[in-house]
């Protein structure tokens, strides 16, 4: 386990959340490993998808992930990168939406599973800049001391990382789709057509058809929002819809026709 990692009750976290004002947890990932998690019919870590053998894209801190111990663990966020930074989501442009109510109905039925909080991303946790850092969020009351508005507030953790921190979640081998609200999946100002072949992407996969009227677009209306720039797709890796183009090189991953 993680150096300094903290496990709770994940209903006594989605509580403390749910009181905080938090709707939602986000899970945000390329193309390819979505169409896996359809396939499966669950939202899977990185570790139970190498397990079974199944296609993901690679992501740069897989090593450190697996040196961390925390390869086998499932990471949800509490917001949308893309709605919340005004940006393309950095995960992915498939989004996995579940409800704050939902799952805690669904944890207070199954055994074993436990939830961390990072305070730091892992991607730094190896950067000598947070050498003796905390890691991890150790308590509830630590937890809900990031919220205390006005004067961190949301803010918080954005002064960190520009981004909100990482819910963890161990003990388990999955979260059931029939539970997600809804899959977004962002439009492409360079590519119009992007949409609906990720959207048919995840629809044949042999799972799909049950997670159609979850699929929609990703609605962005923000017009100085980082998404209408082209280049602001800094990996077009998360883009690819084939997985038998995974590895032909970031000059040949385009998004596939």
């Amino acid at each position: 386990m993680s150096e300094g990692r903290i496990s709770f009750d994940p209903c006594d976290v989605l509580d403390l959340l749910r009181s905080l004002g938090k709707k939602h947890l986000i899970h945000a990932n390329s193309v390819i490993t979505a169409k896996t998690f359809c396939e499966a019919f669950r939202l899977l870590s990185r570790g139970a998808v190498e397990s079974e053998g199944m296609f993901q894209t690679d992501q740069y801190t897989d090593s450190l992930d697996k040196r961390s111990g925390i390869w086998h663990d499932l990471f949800l966020n509490l917001s949308n990168q893309h709605r919340r930074f005004c940006r393309p989501n950095t995960y992915g442009p498939v989004s996995f939406s579940f409800s704050i109510d939902i799952l805690l109905n669904f944890f207070g039925r199954v055994q074993g599973a436990k939830i961390s909080i990072t305070k730091i991303p892992p991607s730094d946790w190896e950067k000598p800049a947070y050498a003796g850092e905390q890691k991890w969020v150790t308590s509830l009351q630590d937890l809900a001391a990031q919220f205390d508005a006005p004067r961190r507030g949301e803010n918080f953790f954005r002064e960190k990382k520009g981004r909100w921190p990482d819910v963890v979640i161990s003990g388990i081998d999955g979260i059931p789709l029939n539970l997600c609200q809804t899959i977004e999946i962002e439009t492409l100002p360079h590519d119009p057509a992007f949409f609906s072949k990720a959207k048919r992407a995840l629809l044949e996969t042999s799972n799909g058809t049950k997670l159609l009227s979850k699929i929609q677009p990703l609605a962005c209306n923000k017009i100085n929002c980082g998404c209408k720039d082209p280049e602001s797709f800094k990996k077009p890796e998360l883009y690819i819809i084939n997985a038998n183009e995974l590895h032909q090189g970031p000059d040949k991953a385009a998004v596939s026709e």
